[in-house]
């Protein structure tokens, strides 16, 4: 029977004045550095706060090692 771990990241934008924006950058290598040390993604949840996304959760999993 397989067993998994799991971690959960929050991805929140950065502020460019007086807005907010998410860096596809930043999340384009913490997902390249979670899959290389042997990540899934296996979810993405959206947080909203009157209409506007304010974060991002992130669910991974990875095989334990027997």
């Amino acid at each position: 029977m397989k067993k998994w771990e799991y971690e959960v990241i929050t991805v929140s934008p950065t502020r460019k004045g007086l807005s907010s924006v998410f860096d596809e950058d930043v999340i384009k290598k913490t997902l390249t550095l979670m899959g290389q040390n042997g990540w899934e993604l296996t979810e993405q949840i959206p947080c909203t706060r009157d209409g506007y996304l304010q974060s991002i959760i992130c669910t991974f999993k990875r095989e334990l090692a027997q």
